[in-house]
């Protein structure tokens, strides 16, 4: 039987469409005040509804590693070395591009060191956070092992409380309590724990009376800790995060934008309380349906009677998901390359010419048509030519180590 928890591949896989979209989208935004409002507010819609990306991917990483026990050293070696060969060899591919693009007339060991500290590309901060998250995990795990949920609702409130605190206009206020213990991104994994354990592995089956008769005949002492969760309840409390979260961060841009006359994504901040909330959303809603099976199974040792419930993915959308979502790193690592060939090519010189625009760059790449049209059709071409790239190198000699 195939272990794969497909909720948690189409999690990684709108993840990481929407990383792609972010930053198709992110050139757009900064032209406010050159472009028509409508345009402006339209990248904005998309660039705010796909906010969820990075706390997604961390998230799940909360969700299947936080559960284990490993030792540390073990957990260490076998995450490291599938997260930094690719790292390093994609930073040595950004810094070959950076110099290449350079007309600055610099030492190029200074070059190479600024660019280290802070990342052969912009995109990479997400690779040096998430090695200091690796290295708490074996701590975290080992808590979790001996945490009650009640442990686990405290931490996550210090977490919130943390981030408030840490606001300007509060923290000046506020005597220095120093909660940075509990600030940052370490709590976006505690939070894809907490979802998934006591909200999707509680949730009832969407079954008859009977299967729900044999469930509560056969429940483990491990699920009876806390009451099964109606599937209504968490998708109600998922929808409000999520739409909550994504009017507010829409909202919130726009009116930041026009009060400073310029683009300000205050609000597409990752740790900022919409983002958490359009974050958990997600990960209720696209998680429930999977773990009610996986809930069903352990149960019922199968799925007799409750396949057909499930939605009928088609084969082919099947295996893209998986695919997407089994790349996603590699195609985190090499988007903004694409990106980047794609503008230094001009391969908007087709849309140009289609549209009649006559100017240039990345910008008009996804702005030659609508962006309502132009920024997913470019965030498409972009994600697929990316997977194209990870899977040709995963072929060659050795191309696994650095694939991603």
């Amino acid at each position: 039987m195939n272990n794969r928890n497909f909720s948690f591949d189409l999690l990684r896989a709108l993840a990481t469409v929407s990383v792609v979209a972010l930053h198709v989208a992110g050139p757009v935004l900064y032209e406010y005040g050159s472009l028509p409002a409508g345009e402006w507010w339209t990248a904005n819609a998309i660039d705010s509804a796909v906010r969820f990306s990075v706390p997604i991917f961390l998230m799940l990483t909360g969700a299947l590693l936080l559960p284990r026990m490993e030792p540390a050293g073990q957990f260490l070696k076998r995450r490291f070395a599938r997260l930094l060969w690719p790292f390093i060899f994609w930073s040595v591919v950004y810094l070959g591009v950076a110099m290449y693009f350079s007309t600055a007339d610099t030492d190029i060991v200074s070059f190479l060191v600024r660019r280290f500290k802070t990342g052969a590309s912009f995109h990479l901060w997400y690779v040096y956070m998430l090695i200091g998250i690796y290295l708490l995990m074996p701590v975290l795990q080992r808590w979790v092992a001996m945490a009650s949920r009640r442990d686990v609702e405290y931490f996550l409130i210090l977490w919130l409380v943390a981030l408030f605190a840490a606001q300007p206009y509060v923290a000046a206020y506020l005597p220095d309590f120093n909660l940075m213990y509990f600030s940052g991104y370490v709590g976006y994994p505690v939070l894809g724990y907490y979802l998934n354990r006591y909200f999707l592995e509680k949730m009832e089956p969407h079954d008859t009376s009977t299967h729900r008769k044999t469930a509560a005949a056969e429940t483990t002492s491990e699920l009876s800790e806390s009451p099964a969760i109606n599937p209504r309840i968490t998708t109600g409390i998922g929808l409000t995060l999520l739409i909550s979260g994504f009017l507010v961060t829409f909202v919130g841009t726009g009116w930041i934008s026009s009060l400073r006359n310029h683009f300000d994504q205050t609000f597409y901040e990752y740790l900022s309380f919409n983002v958490i909330a359009m974050a958990a959303g997600v990960f209720l809603l696209v998680g429930r349906k999977q773990a009610g099976r996986q809930r069903m199974e352990t149960m019922k040792g199968g799925v007799d009677g409750f396949t057909e419930r499930q939605p009928k993915w088609s084969v082919g959308i099947r295996r893209l998901v998986e695919t997407l979502s089994r790349y996603s790193y590699g195609i985190y690592l090499s988007h903004l390359f694409v990106l980047k060939l794609a503008t230094f090519l001009q391969w908007d010189l087709l849309l140009k010419k289609l549209s009649g625009n006559q100017t240039g760059g990345l910008v008009d790449t996804a702005m030659a048509l609508h962006p309502a049209i132009g920024i997913p059709l470019l965030t498409v071409v972009t994600t697929l030519v990316a997977l194209g790239i990870t899977v040709a190198l995963r072929k060659l000699p050795g191309g696994k180590y650095i694939s991603g």
